[in-house]
């Protein structure tokens, strides 16, 4: 049996996670200010995102797997519901909305994982946390490429389709990763 590991050392990944989303909700709201957009879509994009940021804060506390999900689903609607209050088709800010919600529903699994007994190595977690990084890179690259392609052609079909393909292409790697590392010696359990 793999001895535990110090609850100390999940503090940093779970300090950054609340960080993260806290930046996320931070921005959110601030962006609905600035932007001038009614007071309804300012409280609830606040709301969802405060929501969010509370869900993480339960997750690295409670070690609940299922709500860093919710977590990232609250950002994400927070963030969405900015964009239909705003009108505007295009968001260049979109792209790090993204990173930054996958960042903090990842860091929130590692301070859940760290917190358990488990024979992971330290070249397991490096792997793990450089594959993470090609997908959080590849998908900046694609979606900030889909982002300028949709704002400088009319119409954005070609930003739709360089979009979807690019989603489509992410969903892809993330499964192969997943299918790479599922059943490494070490590797996790699942809840």
């Amino acid at each position: 049996m793999a001895a535990s590991r110090p609850a100390s050392l999940s503090l940093i990944p779970a300090a950054l996670a609340l960080l993260a989303s806290a930046g996320i909700a931070a921005a959110t709201t601030a962006g609905a200010e600035a932007r001038g957009e009614p007071s309804w879509v300012v409280n609830s994009a606040g709301s969802a995102s405060v929501a969010g940021v509370l869900l993480i804060l339960a997750a690295v506390t409670l070690t609940r797997a299922a709500v860093v999900g919710w977590a990232a689903a609250l950002l994400a609607v927070g963030y969405a519901i900015l964009l239909a209050g705003s009108g505007r088709a295009i968001d260049p800010w979109a792209p790090l909305f993204g990173l930054g919600i996958l960042l903090s529903a990842e860091l929130a699994f590692t301070a859940r994982e760290l917190r358990r007994p488990h024979a992971s190595t330290f070249g397991l977690e490096l792997s793990r946390w450089l594959r993470l990084l090609a997908v959080a890179g590849a998908g900046g690259v694609i979606g900030a490429a889909a982002t300028v392609v949709a704002s400088t052609v009319p119409g954005s079909v070609p930003g739709l389709l360089a979009g979807s393909a690019g989603a489509v292409c992410l969903v892809a790697l993330a499964a192969w990763m997943r299918g790479r590392g599922a059943h490494r010696p070490g590797a996790t359990p699942p809840d």
